[in-house]
């Protein structure tokens, strides 16, 4: 059920998102592309859930130490 409207309209897409970091530092480090499955309320359209799968994670907690 979707936290903003109440509907139970809801469906899960997977998604492609280009993580950047943060800070200026971080102007010229390569984003991590990750592909996401989203649960969206098709009522409101929120974002009910963004649940990033585990290999894409651990890219991303390389890529934030690598700094």
């Amino acid at each position: 059920m979707c936290d903003v409207c109440g509907s139970r309209h809801q469906s899960k897409f997977r998604s492609e998102v280009c993580v950047h970091f943060a800070g200026p530092q971080d102007l010229y480090r390569t984003p991590v592309v990750v592909f996401p499955e989203l649960t969206i309320c098709l009522n409101c359209g929120t974002v009910a859930a963004f649940q990033i799968e585990e290999l894409e994670l651990v890219r991303l907690r390389d890529a934030q130490l690598a700094a």
